[in-house]
């Protein structure tokens, strides 16, 4: 009914399919069946980026955002980078003060359908706020100057950023 089953000729059809340069990857399942072999190839496009978009951001700027992630215009994508990129933005976030973050992402494919927009929709909630502050040491520091050096007092916002400055 078919060609006989080769793995090298079912990896040189995958090299000409990579060859054409718009699938990310190929991958080659083989199913037994009744009198030979069922050969099934998943090619996945290559997705270029065409913007990247932040939704529901308000306490930090876009062009902040921008800079956590290893994402521009023009790069090629998966759909699995999409959590790496998201996990970066939820740890500068955190990093900032804000906890509870949440962040989603998906890809909203174009007409064009090797291009897509990666769109990231944060929810803020609120940051979390310094309850207190307390040195403890050396008897010879004052825990006022300590205090007045140091720059975070109750009521701030938890911002790993600045504590790690100081």
């Amino acid at each position: 009914r078919g060609d006989p089953y080769l793995a090298e000729s079912v990896q040189d059809l995958i090299k000409k399919i990579y060859r054409y340069g718009i699938f990310s990857k190929v991958d080659a399942y083989v199913k037994e069946t009744k009198g030979g072999v069922a050969l099934r190839l998943m090619a996945y496009p290559t997705i270029v980026v065409k913007s990247v978009v932040f939704i529901g951001q308000k306490n930090i700027d876009e062009k902040e955002l921008m800079q956590t992630i290893n994402l521009r215009q023009g790069d090629k994508i998966f759909e699995s980078d999409l959590v790496d990129e998201s996990l970066k933005i939820k740890e500068y976030y955190r990093r900032k003060g804000y906890w509870d973050t949440s962040i989603s992402t998906r890809m909203k494919k174009l007409a064009n359908p090797y291009q897509a927009i990666v769109i990231f929709t944060i929810r803020e909630n609120f940051p979390k706020l310094v309850k207190s502050v307390k040195f403890a040491g050396s008897p010879f520091f004052r825990k006022r100057r300590v205090a007045k050096k140091f720059g975070v007092k109750p009521g701030d916002r938890l911002d790993r950023f600045e504590i790690e400055r100081q």
